[in-house]
């Protein structure tokens, strides 16, 4: 007998994806605001200027409060709680971790030393996960569908060891089982 599953692929993102998701945001928030006010105003009016910075910070802050940011959008990535995957973070939850933007020299070296976790991601317990929809579905035998617990696996959440014949990670609480 045969078995279609159809499931979604889910891994934490890379710090590559990352980058080139507040790339992208950066260019929106930032740069083509302050372009435009170079192309229609010739005079650069220092009051102006400031009052479009505190709107492009404003804007920075609430980037991701409907979910996901255009440039994680773009580049596939959401945040999520990081002991249930299922569940995506609250918008005051993303208010909080994009302040934490503001420490970008600080949170660039947390990254290099924790490995593509920011200080943000430690505060507010989530994790920027990437999310692969377009996965077909599956033909197995039934037989061929059960999972195989026997040897040792890695948490995708923290990156430690499952032990062999366990669901449930003993460092941070991820399971793959509901």
């Amino acid at each position: 007998m045969m078995t279609e599953t159809k499931s979604l692929r889910i891994e934490k993102a890379s710090s590559l994806d990352r980058l080139y998701a507040l790339l992208i945001d950066y260019c929106i928030i930032f740069i083509l605001p302050m372009a435009v006010l170079i192309v229609f105003n010739q005079e650069l009016n220092f009051k102006l200027m400031n009052t479009v910075s505190q709107i492009c910070l404003l804007i920075l802050l609430f980037k991701d409060v409907f979910g996901r940011s255009i440039g994680k959008k773009i580049i596939g990535l959401t945040i999520v709680n990081k002991l249930d995957y299922t569940k995506k973070v609250n918008p005051f939850i993303t208010i909080i971790r994009n302040f934490f933007l503001i420490f970008g020299i600080l949170e660039t070296l947390v990254i290099l030393f924790t490995g593509e976790k920011r200080i943000a991601d430690m505060v507010t317990n989530s994790i920027v996960v990437k999310i692969y929809k377009e996965v077909p579905p599956l033909k197995l035998q039934d037989e061929q569908f059960k999972d195989d617990l026997s040897e040792a696996t890695e948490c995708i959440m923290c990156g430690s060891e499952i032990k062999p014949n366990s669901i449930k990670c003993d460092n941070c609480g991820w399971t793959y089982k509901n």
